[in-house]
This record gives structure tokens, sequence and C-alpha cells, in this order.
């Protein structure tokens, strides 16, 4: 990750792990004293739910990554997680290697539910000092509360190459599959993430050169530039708080869902007319092409969701003349 977000990030898991340090190692003192009893180990976590109000999940795992309590959640116990192996999980890798009491997994995007996540680990000990087990809490990163942090530095001088096929014929070279094409479906929801919980309100893909430039709330006369290995990392949001939509903006899940899928289409369908970058402002409802044939267009956003995407790449194109693919 660049280096201005990383620190950010630092910080604010620095901050994090403050905050729950406390009232974590409490709970986990607690659960020592019934570790053995599964019945009274799920009771004590379900009353104490409302000191954590921000977790949705609580579980107590063994020394070996055994799940020994149930699933404890504000919807209510769930017995079926009892017993189940949690020791390859990486967290728990770590967990166990750490010199910590307290650890924080790294962020992640979890399954199916494509939700952002954190997991805070809590060693629990006897009184002696012999290792019983791990209190886990899951945090939703959208739950989370604000962290003051520093603003990201973006002055710094990025050189990067372009797309390689502007150097040649459009008809007379390829296009070249780029990592972000690979990695599309993995930055969907981190990308939704941003936009729709975290300020971004103008986020542009290019995909030849598999990095994006997007537009924060906070900081709109400045951009920043994002390689394709930082968007690939959920703590990407940690970067940023939490900020809901303003009420005039009527951007959904759904309709960013129908962009990125015409998107990618644009992008893949053909290997001579393709799209080379492209973008969405919420604030404005406009969508930005940058085509292979050197042609940029900006439409509104239902506009651009409601236009067969031969318009663009099919032989019915209507932006070289009579026969597209003759190149007249």
């Amino acid at each position: 990750m660049q280096s201005n977000l990383a620190k950010i990030v630092t910080l604010r898991l620095a901050a994090l792990s403050y905050s729950l340090s406390q009232p974590l190692a409490q709970l986990a003192e607690r659960c020592g004293e019934c570790i053995d009893q599964p019945e009274l180990l799920n009771r004590l976590l379900s009353s104490n739910q409302t000191r954590f109000e921000n977790g949705s999940l609580f579980y107590v795992i063994n020394p070996f990554g055994i799940q020994i309590s149930a699933n404890i959640a504000k919807s209510g116990v769930d017995l079926q997680y009892m017993g189940q192996n949690l020791s390859e999980r990486e967290w728990f890798k770590l967990t166990r290697d750490s010199s910590e009491s307290l650890y924080l997994s790294d962020v992640y995007v979890s399954q199916p539910d494509n939700v952002i996540g954190i997991t805070a680990v809590h060693q629990i000990y006897t009184r002696n000092g012999t290792l019983l087990g791990y209190l886990c809490v899951d945090f939703k990163l959208e739950n989370l509360p604000y962290f003051v942090g520093v603003e990201p530095e973006t002055n710094q001088w990025k050189r990067l190459a372009g797309d390689p096929s502007i150097r040649d014929l459009m008809f007379h070279h390829k296009r070249t599959v780029s990592e972000m094409e690979t990695q599309f479906e993995s930055l969907r929801p981190i990308i939704k993430e941003l936009i729709l919980s975290r300020g971004i309100f103008h986020f542009k893909f290019h995909f030849s050169a598999s990095r994006a430039t997007l537009w924060h709330y906070d900081d709109p006369m400045r951009y920043q530039v994002i390689l394709l290995e930082d968007m690939l990392q959920p703590s990407l949001c940690l970067a940023y708080d939490k900020r809901p939509l303003p009420e005039e903006i009527s951007i959904t899940d759904s309709i960013l869902d129908g962009l990125f899928d015409l998107f990618f289409e644009l992008r893949t369908s053909d290997d001579y007319l393709y799209v080379r970058s492209c973008s969405v402002n919420v604030v404005n409802g406009l969508v930005g092409l940058n085509l292979s044939w050197d042609s940029q267009h900006y439409l509104a956003i239902d506009e651009f969701l409601n236009t067969d995407p031969l318009h663009w790449i099919g032989s019915d194109n209507v932006w070289f003349g009579d026969d597209v693919r003759s190149g007249t």
C-alpha cells in the first residue's frame, strides 16, 4: 500500500486496538472462569454484547483452533458452529504466534455477503498463565467508530506506464489482458464500500495500466492515484472515514453493480474495440468512457445503463461510419 495510506491505516488500527483492549481483557478473564461450561459461556457472551455495540459476532475457540462456544449475534445464538475447526485460518495462525494479548486481523471481505470486516482476538489465560483459548469478536467496518487520522498526502510524484496499445494502429494490435481485468470481481465490494460509505464520489478505472484515480468529498480539488495491489486490500477502506451518501445522491448498490457489469463487458468483449478507462461520478451522475479508438464520451448514468453495449463495440457502432471493422 502507498506509504501515506498505510500510515493512516496503521494509526487507525492502533486507535481501534487501544479502544478495545481493556473491555476485551475483562471479558476474556470472565470467559476463562466458565470456558469448560459451554452453556454458561454462551450466556456470558450474549449478556456482554451491549458492551461492544459495534460487534457483530462473538465466539470462543480453544488453543487448537476449535470453536467451543456458539456464534453469538444480536439475532440470537447459533449452536451449529460449535466444534468447527478454525486452525487453518490465517488470523488464527498469526494470533497463535503473536506475543500480544490482543490481535487484530487484517481487514477482509467476508463470504458470501461481501461485507468488509475485521476480527479482534484476545487471549484467555488462567491466573497462573496457562492459555485456555481465544475470545473472538467480529466487527463490520461500517459499524466502527470514527478515528482521528492524518490527511493523505496527494502531491507525491508518480510515474506509471500507460496503455501500450495506443502506440499502434487499433486493428493491428489486440487488447492486452490486464491484471485489473483478472481481479475485477475482487475489486467490486471494496470499490462499492468506498463509494457508498467512505466518501469517494468520483472513481476512475484505468484498465490497461491496472490503477485507479479517485476523488473524496473532503478534498475534491485533488485526486489520488491507487495501484491495483492497494485496491485489492480491503484495509484500504480504513484510510477513509465512514461517511453516508448525501441525500441528493441517488446511487445504489444495484446501480453500481450494473455499471461495473457494463464496464467489464465493454473492456473484455472485443479485442480491438474496447474501453481503456472508465469512470463514474455520483455527484453529477455522469459516466466517462475512454475508448480504444481514441474517442471519449460522457453521458448520464441512466442513459449509459439503458444503451445497448453493441452501440460501443458492435457492428452497429456509429462512431466509425459505414464499416467499423474495415476501419473506413
